[in-house]
């Protein structure tokens, strides 16, 4: 599988280790950084080792992305798993001074504070 094909299906790189068993979930787009959209797996793998033990015996597979949110039996929303950065919304902009001002004066009742 491309990496392309894994991020428009939104999936992740796992890395399962054949010395020591350890895994670990890997975002492909800082392979797509680094080697390109056209890159297979097999063609990272040669570049990866465990992150636990540091041996080259690795397997490499895709998986899914974790359900933004789960409901439980009950109807409860349980806790929502935290996105990986490269799917996460961006911050918000950072808001004018003379926007801050007038909210403030608003929330503590305040008169305005006049433009420059």
């Amino acid at each position: 599988m491309k990496l392309r094909d894994m991020i428009a299906r939104r999936r992740l790189i796992s890395l399962v280790c054949g010395e020591c068993h350890a895994t670990a979930e890997l975002d492909p787009a800082p392979f797509v950084g680094r080697r390109g959209d056209n890159t297979t797996l097999d063609q990272i793998k040669a570049d990866l080792a465990c992150p636990q033990c540091g041996a080259f015996d690795i397997r490499l597979s895709s998986v899914r992305l974790p359900p933004l949110a789960r409901v439980s039996s009950s109807g409860k929303l349980k806790s929502r798993p935290e996105l990986p950065a490269w799917l996460a919304p961006p911050p918000p902009a950072p808001m004018p001074p003379q926007e801050y001002w007038r909210r403030a004066a608003r929330a503590t009742r305040l008169p305005p504070v006049p433009p420059h």
